[in-house]
């Protein structure tokens, strides 16, 4: 996860296509990995307000443009794969 958040933000000129990059990961791994996606985009804003200051994030405001889509995407998965990351991830 570190190595990943500090991927992105060296590559910030190019936050439009980290968070497409991670938008598109969460749509297309396999049930186990959405959840550690999130975790992901929380470790990028994180860092990127804290480096940069909140009014000068740019991943935040781009992450939420699709935060709809991207939980949409966390449900599209079998019922019972749905059940098992929710008991493993306390969402109830």
């Amino acid at each position: 996860m570190a190595s990943i958040t500090k991927s992105a933000m060296k590559a910030i000129k190019f936050y439009k296509h980290v968070v497409q990059s991670v938008e598109k990961f969460i749509l297309k791994c396999k049930s186990d990995y959405k959840i550690p996606g999130l975790y992901v985009i929380d470790s990028i804003v994180r860092q990127s307000r804290h480096q940069f200051g909140a009014e000068k994030d740019v991943f935040a405001p781009r992450f939420a443009r699709n935060m709809q889509n991207t939980f949409a995407n966390l449900f599209k998965c079998a019922p019972e794969d749905k059940v098992s990351f929710i008991i493993k991830y306390n969402l109830y």
